[in-house]
């Protein structure tokens, strides 16, 4: 992000899906110089869309935006974690099975 970019810039140009995400709960890491540790502010994103500006907290060098799921992001994080060893090994099993389709055109009997 460009210097000076704010927490809506940041979000217009994320790859995050909006429609998973719980954009009331962003976290916002930043290092405070003063303290000499990483801090944590919490902004509600969907004021900042709607054009709180107090939310809409410009961004300095090395902050960290968290975004939370939602409970549609969770439940289909749970299901791609659960399903994916079915999914590999289904797309194993299909990638032989048309290597093994393959090599029978390739080698087999034409027929005319």
């Amino acid at each position: 992000m460009d210097n000076g970019s704010t927490l809506v810039d940041a979000l217009a140009s994320s790859s995050a899906n909006p429609d998973a995400s719980n954009l009331k709960k962003i976290v916002l890491v930043r290092f405070d110089e003063r303290q000499q540790r990483a801090i944590t502010i919490q902004v509600d994103g969907k004021k900042a869309l709607m054009g709180d500006q107090s939310q809409n907290i410009a961004l300095q060098e090395n902050d960290v935006l968290v975004l939370d799921r939602n409970l549609v992001g969770k439940i289909t994080n749970a299901l791609n974690v659960f399903t994916q060893p079915f999914r590999d090994v289904l797309g194993f099993l299909l990638f032989f099975r048309q290597l093994n389709d393959g090599a029978a055109n390739l080698f087999g009997p034409t027929r005319r």
